[in-house]
């Protein structure tokens, strides 16, 4: 009875391991395909893989169709292999799946999970597609990459698809009027190219701006990753350029063959919008700097945001940064007290008061001073003006180094350095007093 029971069980391990080799193997190959260029063959082996239940292959698909890599871009889609490949362990598919929720609208959502659903069901689990035939050459087409990909939209075009071809602003405007977002300007071709890319393209500077007012994604890219920017530096239009930077658009989005639009238009000599993207970028660098400086909120990450923008120029944010290293510094000096020994072997320590006082002392074998005054710090630079107990007046300029002052300080008898560390308020304050009382009562000896 045993024996019978046993050889199924392990007729059935087999198989499935012999099932889960072959899709895995399935992947490789597809990987392969994909790394050579060929993305009809990739996806087509990637489906055969993920139609016999592998979880890489399917957020591999679910990769495509969020970016728009060898596909035309679709979220829906996208949520739907990511889903599948998250309900067979796939953490990463899971937050890709999470992440790609918040830019879907409730509708998109339901009907990725349907579609989840009806895939996962016995009944209605889409085959491997088939090999396709190869179309019949056509003049029109020669020029476009054949990467085995249908229609996404009907033969008749939308009536806004109809009006950007004819050129006709009158039309547009009547249909588009009413509408915060219209979702018919996300329409598409066979090429996955929409209405704004060919408003980009044939050099429609009123009709790009109704349709990014009216919706229009400027960051969507093709079947040959090609996105409005893209075409409109190809084309050389210089204030769709400017109007596509104006509303959003990502410059470091790569185009055709992984080439940037700016990288385009080095290569051509487009002098104009060249200037024009290299502006934009070094801004999108800047505000990326700038909120690193700011995440930070050190000085250190502050002064690094300075050298790198700032080097005798005010940058969009030099202004805002060196406020927040001024406020930066003032919350690791206000109220802290920095004591330690100098290069001569003598004690010091300075107090910072939150309302601008300081008071400070020097402790040798021979002497006891004190000093009190105000300090401030003004564009990164911390300055104590300090008058001792004898009348002579000191302007010190300490840096602020991690958690530690480090500076130099002049007297009659030469200059030291000293390097003081933050010092617990009770002892600090203690060792205060004590020299306080010490200085009071040799200061009479030490006039005379």
């Amino acid at each position: 009875m045993y024996s019978k029971l046993t050889l199924p069980m392990v007729l059935c391990v087999a198989l499935t391991l012999v099932c889960v080799a072959d899709a895995r193997a399935d992947y490789w190959l597809g990987k392969t395909a994909w790394d050579a260029g060929r993305f009809a063959e990739a996806i087509e082996q990637w489906r055969r893989a993920a139609a016999q239940g592998d979880s890489l292959s399917m957020r591999q698909l679910g990769q495509m169709f969020r970016k728009g890599y060898g596909v035309v871009q679709d979220y829906v889609e996208a949520h739907m292999w990511f889903n599948l490949a998250a309900s067979r362990g796939d953490t990463h598919a899971l937050k890709e799946r999470d992440a790609l929720r918040r830019k879907m609208t409730s509708e998109q959502l339901a009907l990725a999970q349907q579609r989840a659903r009806e895939w996962g069901s016995p009944k209605k689990r889409l085959a491997a597609p088939r090999k396709p035939s190869r179309p019949p050459k056509r003049r029109a087409q020669a020029r476009e990459p054949r990467l085995g990909i249908k229609r996404v939209i009907p033969k008749k075009l939308s009536k806004i698809s109809e009006a950007v071809t004819r050129g006709d602003i009158d039309s547009l405007s009547r249909m588009l009027g009413g509408r915060e977002v219209n979702v018919n300007v996300r329409d598409r071709d066979g090429r996955g190219w929409t209405r704004l890319m060919h408003a980009a393209q044939r050099g429609y500077v009123v009709m790009v701006p109704m349709l990014l007012e009216a919706g229009a994604d400027p960051d969507i890219r093709a079947l040959n990753g090609a996105t409005a920017l893209f075409i409109a530096t190809q084309e050389r239009h210089l204030e769709i350029v400017g109007l596509l930077l104006e509303a959003g658009a990502d410059i470091s989005i790569r185009g055709p063959k992984g080439v940037k639009a700016i990288e385009l238009a080095k290569l051509r000599k487009y002098t104009s919008i060249l200037n024009m993207l290299e502006k934009t970028e070094r801004a999108r660098l800047d505000t990326e700097s700038f909120r690193q400086a700011k995440s930070s909120n050190s000085p250190k990450g502050y002064r690094k945001y300075l050298g790198a923008w700032c080097r005798g120029l005010d940058g969009k944010f030099c202004k805002d940064v060196r406020v927040l290293l001024d406020a930066s510094m003032k919350s690791r000096i206000s109220g802290k007290i920095f004591g330690g020994v100098n290069s001569r072997g003598h004690r010091q320590s300075f107090t910072f008061f939150s309302s601008g006082k300081v008071t400070g002392f020097l402790a040798s074998a021979w002497t006891n001073s004190t000093c009190s005054g105000t300090w401030k710090i003004s564009g990164g630079k911390i300055s104590i003006s300090c008058k001792s107990q004898w009348g002579k007046a000191r302007i010190i300029y300490p840096e602020l180094v991690e958690n530690k002052l480090v500076g130099s300080q002049r007297d009659d008898d030469g200059t030291w350095s000293f390097d003081l560390r933050v010092q617990s308020v009770k002892e600090s304050r203690e060792r205060m007093e004590t020299l306080q009382e010490d200085v009071q009562t040799e200061a009479p000896d030490s006039a005379n």
